[in-house]
């Protein structure tokens, strides 16, 4: 078992899998059921997050719109509509989406639904935790992958799916180029297929590089600036 300051990392990126989350540095991987136990591991200053944080109430978030219109088609889709806060509160698909089309006239998505346990959690630890507030921004995995794929200061997004094979290796690729030739074979030698799947761990990668960008203050926010939620927690992306 690495020492505890093998995990030690200012920068991670972290993104939702099968074993609950993974979490990347340049020195290690892990994956824990817990998102504090993760960040807590780490000891990370700087956590981006494949996630929503600030929830709207009533109508669709401006960031995702920005986001999709970077990406354009097809990756546009992979950026899903967030749930609206009120949905947080619903048992099951049928009632979150009753709330959700209560609050802003649409029902909820079945890919929202099936990350809304994790968007409770990221809400729950950043209305409890004030410590937490300065050290999670949320990213998506795509717009980075974009950023890391720049040319000539353009965003250039990546056509093929993640889950084939040739999107698989363009990702994997762009990891290798930023992060070293052996970075994802070695993360994926270390973590156990049942807890995270090849696309969880390259996501990872890609919110690191967002991790990164915004601990030397060289990242953008979609929009800047952002507007807060009724929570006080910003509704924004950044790459």
């Amino acid at each position: 078992m690495p020492s505890d300051s093998f995990f030690t990392s200012h920068s991670i990126g972290v993104d939702g899998c099968p074993g609950g989350w993974v979490g990347v540095s340049r020195r290690a991987v892990c994956v824990a059921a817990s998102l504090e136990t993760l960040i807590e591991t780490f000891d990370a200053r700087v956590v981006a997050l494949d996630m929503p944080m600030g929830l709207p109430d009533n109508k669709p978030r401006g960031c995702e719109q920005i986001a999709r219109g970077l990406l354009g088609r097809p990756r546009a889709a992979s950026v899903f509509p967030v749930p609206m806060r009120a949905a947080l509160n619903g048992c099951d698909h049928a009632h979150a989406s009753d709330l959700n089309q209560a609050a802003c006239g649409k029902r909820l998505s079945a890919q929202t639904f099936n990350i809304l346990a994790k968007i409770r959690a990221v809400d729950a630890l950043l209305d409890g935790e004030s410590r937490y507030l300065e050290r999670l921004w949320e990213t998506h995995p795509e717009v980075s992958f974009a950023a890391m794929n720049k040319r000539c200061s353009i965003l250039q997004p990546l056509h093929d799916s993640k889950k084939s094979a040739v999107g698989a290796a363009l990702r994997q690729g762009l990891i290798a180029a930023q992060f070293g030739t052996h970075a994802f074979a070695d993360a994926r030698r270390m973590i156990a297929r049942k807890q995270a799947a090849d696309d969880d761990i390259a996501d990872a990668f890609a919110c690191l590089f967002t991790a990164e960008r915004i601990a030397a203050g060289a990242h953008v926010s979609l929009p800047d600036p952002a507007p807060l939620d009724s929570h006080g927690l910003p509704m924004r992306i950044c790459y």
